[in-house]
Order: C-alpha cells, then structure tokens, then sequence
C-alpha cells in the first residue's frame, strides 16, 4: 500500500504531462491501482472501490466539478456487462444446487469408461461446455467433484490422476475463451467495446473453432507425452447416491463441524474448501458396474475402514441415467426446479444466440431472466443472492471506471498519438502479433482480469486507428 501511495504521488509530481493535468492525475492513479491490483495488497474490488475516491479529488475529469465527476464516476459501475456476468452466476449457481452437472457428466461418462483415452476427451469438453455456460472461475470446481471419486480409485504411479487434472485446467482455460460470460477478462472485453460490442452467437463463432481445435490439440499433447492410460483398463465410475446428512456434521479428522445446508446454498468457492469425510462399506453394485465397464477387471475391495471425501451436498439428484432407486427417492418438488432450470437454461442461451435487435434486445436484458425466474419461484433464496461473487461485480466496476477517466482526461487518445507512427508504418498483423506478444507477457506475471482491466481500453482504442 505504502509502494502504491509513492507512485501516486512519484506520477504526480514528475512534470509529464504539464499540459494536460487531468491526464496527468489519471496516469498517476492508473499507476497507483495498477500497483495494488497486482501487489494484491487489497482485495482487488476495493481496489476498484478506491477509484472515484482519489479521481474526484484530483480532478480527473477536466471541465468537470467534484460533484458531477462523482455522480459520473458512479454512474459507471454498473452495466449490461455486470447484468450478463450476474445471470451466468445465478445459472450456475441453479445447476449446482441441484448438480445437472453431475448427471450430465455421469450420461456422458459411463459409456467411455473403459476407454480412458476418450474418457479425458470428454471431461474435457464437459468442462468446456461448462465455462461457456457458468464461466471458468466457478466451472472447475463442479467438474473436480465429478471426477474426484474416479481419481481416488486410480493408481497415482499410472500418471492417469495427473493427467486428468492437467486436462481439466487446460479445458477450463479454453472454455473460458467460448463466450462472453465464460471468464472475467470477456466481460471485461465486452464492457471496454462499448456500443461496439460483439453478439454472443458472433462471439461463439469466433472463439468456437479456436477452442475446439486448442482442446483436442491439449488432450493429444497429454494422451502422447504423458502416456497416462498405458496400464489404466477402465476408469470406475463411482454411483452418486443420495446423502443422508444431519444438521450439523463433524469431520473425524478435527476439522470444523460442517452444515450440509448451509454449503449447498452457499458459494461454488466455500463448496470446494470444505469436505465431510464418511466411511463407505463395499459396493457390490458399483464393483458390478465397473466389471461392465471393463469387460473383466474389477476393483480392488474396500475396507470398511476406508475413507472417501465428497463434497457436501445434502442431496445428489440423477435425473439423467438414474437408477429406480434414485428415481423413487426423487420428490415432485425437486423435479419440477430441475425442469425449470433447465427449460429457464435452454431459453436464455437461444435469447443470447438471437440478434440482439430481436425480442428482448440486449443480452443483458435477457440475463434478467435467470435471475427473476430462480429467485422468483423459490428455486433460489435470499441467502444465494448474498453470496454471487459480488466482488468480481465491483472488480468490473472498476474496469468501467478506468476506461472513463482515461477517455474523459484523453489520457487514451495521447497514448494513441504516441504509438500512431507504429501503427501507420506496420501491417495489421504485425500490430496484432506485437499486440498478443504484449498481452502475453504481462498476464505471465499478472492477473488475466487485472491484465484486461489495464490493455483493454488501450488495445480497443488501437483498432479504431
């Protein structure tokens, strides 16, 4: 903090730009959040929070009195862009509850499963359809608990646990690129473009070929220089069966009691920190199914002794592929939220692949729709409205604000002028290609969301040239 308070005042007081003090105070506070953002010094949304607190007073906004560069400044904070990123929340926020996740993949899984190499292929893409869908910070997480149980039952010397995981972290970072709304640097992008901005069903179409082509390219890299499955037969699929678990449940390993309701309602983020350790008894059913699966092997027996880690869930519903048992289990409530969500999933994603001029007009508008109808219904409450990531909101916020004050204070357009004789002299690839050099280098070291916050109003001001 101390570091960030001496560039601020270090930018200010250097004489740089004497003919131009109000982009001169914001290149000092533009140095000054750049400073905390990657020092990680303060939580990066009140960082973003700080913002209008040092560009009122140092009028940062030219022709402008403290009062209304602070009603502009706040007037910012919030767009469409945040609308989109909050629908996508509360999406994947429904599919959690209920884990579809789960079920889907356990559909897709189990007729792969005794071909390990096509089983990574399709977690892969599972996990890409999840970015798209619910963005790749909360993704990853849903999709460890559906393989998790698949990599305890694994020989860790096979290389096959490894493998799956660095496929999974592979996947989630191109399925972040597939849509606007799979990861914060495209929110980021799309609030930065302004008026400019790209449809969603254009935005797929650019980014799909790239994210098909980088995924299966990531999945042959591993299956051909990590050989993981040369001794693996089959991958287990472990049975998801419903939970039974009392209000308040503590871990035998000490850790803190643990409520199953309150994690099932909470965020994706507290989910993956906490787990409730259970012993389980041999499972004929699940040893039967693995012996299908294979064609001969089966699984070693477990001891009544042995332990396995799940994440709290109070229930895991199988609507797709479920057996009769589970079936029965189901009640009509928990039926009709899964139909709901999932005809509520189906609607919002075609809304968002629509021109926008069409219907609802904007896909911000359309994100509404997930949000009124799950909390509206009762699918979901109070308590998961106070725990969206409300910090990423206000982390954009701050994003919205910077490209303000460096177009207000035409510290962007003195930038431009700087680098117009490259720009002129040099093809549109080459600029492109210094562009990604650039980019690439600085999210080595530095957050892809703080990253985009800083190069995203630059490099769209760049295209305009």
């Amino acid at each position: 903090v101390a570091i960030a308070a001496a560039i601020l005042a270090v930018i200010r007081l250097v004489p740089i730009l004497d003919d131009d003090p109000a982009a001169h105070s914001c290149a000092a506070i533009i140095g000054c959040v750049a400073t905390l953002w990657i020092s990680e010094a303060m939580p990066f949304f009140a960082t973003a929070l700080l913002i209008p607190l040092l560009a009122v007073p140092l009028e940062v906004l030219p022709n402008t009195n403290h009062h209304d560069t602070g009603v502009k400044l706040l007037g910012a904070t919030f767009d469409h862009t945040q609308i989109l990123v909050l629908g996508g929340l509360c999406l994947g926020k429904a599919i959690a509850k209920h884990q579809l996740e789960r079920q889907i993949a356990r559909f897709l899984l189990r007729p792969v499963a005794s071909r390990p190499w096509l089983y990574l292929l399709v977690v892969m893409f599972v996990s890409v359809a999840l970015c798209a869908v619910i963005s790749n910070v909360a993704a990853p997480v849903l999709v460890m608990s559906i393989v998790q149980p698949s990599l305890w039952e694994l020989d860790a010397d096979t290389g096959a646990p490894q493998a799956i995981l660095l496929g999974v972290a592979f996947a989630c970072n191109f399925g972040g690129m597939l849509t606007p709304i799979a990861s914060p640097q495209n929110a980021v992008a799309q609030s930065a473009l302004g008026d400019g901005n790209i449809s969603f069903l254009k935005w797929i179409a650019a980014a799909g070929p790239i994210v098909v082509v980088g995924t299966v390219a990531a999945w042959a890299i591993v299956i051909l220089f990590w050989r993981p499955f040369e001794s693996v037969d089959f991958i287990p699929i472990p049975l998801a069966k419903p939970v039974a678990h009392s209000p308040t449940t503590a871990s035998p390993t000490g850790s803190p009691p643990t409520n199953p309701t309150a994690a099932a309602y909470g965020s994706v983020e507290d989910q993956s920190r906490s787990t409730i350790t259970r012993r389980t008894a041999p499972d004929t059913e699940q040893q039967h199914i693995n012996r299908a699966c294979s064609g001969h092997a089966t699984l070693p027996k477990r001891s009544d002794s042995q332990e396995q880690t799940l994440l709290p869930h109070a229930v895991v519903p199988m609507f797709v592929g479920e057996s009769p048992g589970e079936a029965r289990e189901r009640t009509k409530e928990e039926r009709r939220e899964i139909a709901i969500i999932i005809g509520v999933l189906l609607i919002t994603v075609v809304l968002w692949c629509v021109p926008e001029d069409d219907i609802l007009g904007d896909t911000g508008v359309v994100a509404l729709i997930p949000i009124v109808v799950f909390f509206g219904v009762g699918i979901l409450k109070k308590v998961d409205f106070n725990s969206l990531s409300w910090h990423l909101i206000f982390l954009l916020s701050g994003g919205n604000m910077l490209g303000l004050m460096s177009r207000e204070s035409h510290l962007l357009e003195i930038v431009i002028n700087e680098l117009r004789p490259f720009l002129e002299t040099h093809s549109t690839f080459q600029v492109v290609a210094v562009l990604i050099s650039a980019v690439a280098l600085v999210t080595t070291f530095v957050s892809h969301t703080v990253a985009s916050l800083l190069l995203m109003p630059v490099i769209v001001e760049v295209s305009q040239v």
